[in-house]
């Protein structure tokens, strides 16, 4: 069914995915969201480069400590379901749901409840290279066209140059988060591989740091290629049954048809509130990551992830069983890309993770978010302490103050209260978003008739917009999923988009003659020009 996208589509239509996720700052993205910065740097007022030596009792405390935080700010933040699992080394310490899966109800989240992890789904991928340069299959230093001949950037020498490691390290080139709107509109990932060819370069090859989910396709397609296998066969095979994932999947019909699943939220679209609602079922937001699967394609629960974090501590072992070379994880989870031009950040994008120097010692992480759903994955390779969050409204930063706050605690120095200083930045942002609206004089129109702006117009790589006048207003309709933007309150030839508070705006060019030639709509990421046709 058709849908008229929401604020947080049409006014963005991104993944974080930090989708982040990501997300070039934690929240609100429709992407997988992109991770960032975290306030884990600076002096330690507790023990540093490692924690306490704790008995069972004090470590028992602290987890129950950090229990009853969580369950606080879930409320406070107005997270209708969260769950979290806690890892020491092989052992679970935590693995419970919080809340319940759908607002306004009564049906609680349990450890078996699946959410969307969004771009902490991006470790999968790499983990899943990782065993395939294991096998003799794939080379970390590969060239792209080697397995994919038809592989093309816009800059020849960057087609020639670009390796299997460039594919996961966020050094492409390409603008922050380019074409995630082609997910959106409901292109597959070969599409959005064979788009790569028109995106224009923001900064020279590996030069520099910036968020990208098309790109995470390349090894997707390509492991596929090289084991003959779909991506959900080789995850179902080569980890989920290994690691008795057993909740866990890659699809959007395993995620419809789950028994014990978490709705996806988002904050109340325009009047700056903190209520959670349901993201409707026809929206697009719900089924689009799994198009392009490598980027933020994994659905989960807290008990799988627990054991998802075992592995990663494990050094590729569970159960005594080794599913990756030590070597072959040290590589994934070693620093590639600076996030930063400040290399006193000590904070690097390694291959679908976060490496950061931190107060407490090296951590390695990753953040989430996409479709209603907000997540985090972090620990600390040192001391084999670790954390998964995972909740159910997109735009909740409660999971990166829960990650801070747990670490805060374990290392002896939890005077901060990081949920509540998030929230207060979260209330500050939802209400400027609302007093920074502006909206046409009263008495405004079009310039020209509705009709008059009708028609079909295309973009490379876009494809075809077809506008028409819908019960007095005017419609965009676009891509494979035929996506759908209501036009309303035109002034000249500018028209604001519904379900928006009125400040993202479709835009005709018209010639000195009143003839339409072309339209930009704006994507968030992205405002392309559509020429008539």
């Amino acid at each position: 069914m058709n849908s008229v996208l929401t604020l947080a589509l049409a006014a963005g239509l991104i993944i974080c995915m930090v989708f982040v996720a990501g997300c070039n700052a934690p929240g609100p993205s429709v992407a997988p969201q992109s991770p960032v910065t975290t306030p884990l740097t600076g002096s330690a007022a507790g023990p540093a480069n490692g924690a306490p030596s704790y008995s069972d009792a004090e470590q028992k405390q602290i987890v129950k400590n950090f229990d009853a935080y969580a369950e606080k700010a879930r409320q406070d933040w107005g997270v209708p379901g969260m769950a979290i699992a806690i890892v020491k080394g092989d052992e679970v310490l935590l693995a419970k749901g919080y809340g319940v899966k759908t607002a306004g109800t009564s049906d609680p989240v349990t450890p078996e409840t699946v959410f969307q992890i969004a771009s902490t789904s991006k470790a999968f991928t790499s983990a899943m290279v990782g065993m395939e340069v294991d096998r003799g299959a794939l080379k970390w230093d590969d060239k792209v066209t080697t397995h994919l001949p038809d592989f093309q950037m816009k800059d020849p020498w960057v087609t020639k140059e670009f390796t299997i490691t460039d594919t996961m390290a966020h050094r492409s080139g390409l603008p922050a988060n380019w074409g995630d709107e082609l997910m959106a509109l409901g292109y597959n990932d070969s599409y959005a591989i064979h788009a790569l060819r028109y995106a224009e370069p923001a900064s020279s090859f590996r030069s520099q740091y910036a968020y990208q989910n098309v790109v995470y396709s390349i090894p997707t397609v390509i492991v596929e290629k090289t084991t003959g296998k779909s991506w959900q066969e080789n995850l179902q095979a080569r980890i989920f049954t290994p690691l008795g994932m057993t909740g866990s999947s890659a699809d959007y019909e395993s995620f419809k048809n789950a028994k014990d699943v978490a709705t996806p939220h988002q904050y109340k679209v325009g009047d700056g509130s903190m209520v959670s609602v349901p993201v409707p079922v026809d929206s697009p937001m719900r089924s689009m990551t799994y198009l392009q699967p490598g980027a933020g394609g994994i659905n989960s629960n807290i008990h799988d992830m627990a054991n998802w974090l075992r592995f990663q501590m494990g050094n590729g072992t569970f159960d005594g069983e080794r599913l990756i070379s030590e070597e072959n994880l040290n590589y994934v989870h070693s620093p590639k890309t600076p996030l930063s031009s400040n290399m006193e950040d000590n904070l690097f994008y390694c291959q679908g993770w976060i490496w950061q120097e931190t107060k407490y010692g090296p951590v390695i992480w990753h953040s989430g978010a996409v479709g209603g759903y907000h997540n985090y994955i972090a620990y600390s390779p040192k001391e084999k302490i670790g954390i998964v969050i995972l909740t159910n409204n997109v735009e909740a930063s409660l999971t990166d103050a829960m990650f801070y706050q747990f670490f805060s605690m374990y290392f002896g120095n939890s005077g901060t209260d990081f949920s509540g200083e998030l929230l207060k930045a979260k209330i500050a942002e939802k209400a400027a978003a609302v007093t920074t609206v502006t909206a046409f004089p009263t008495g405004a129109h079009p310039t020209l008739s509705l009709p008059a702006y009708a028609g079909t117009y295309t973009n490379t790589p876009y494809g075809t917009a077809i506008v028409s006048e819908q019960n007095g207003n005017l419609s965009v309709t676009m891509g494979p999923a035929q996506q759908k933007l209501l036009l309303v309150q035109g002034n000249g030839n500018t028209f604001i988009v519904s379900g928006n508070p009125g400040n993202t705006r479709v835009t005709f060019d018209v010639d000195k003659d009143n003839n339409v030639k072309s339209m930009t709509v704006p994507f968030g990421h992205a405002t392309p020009l559509f020429t008539r046709i």
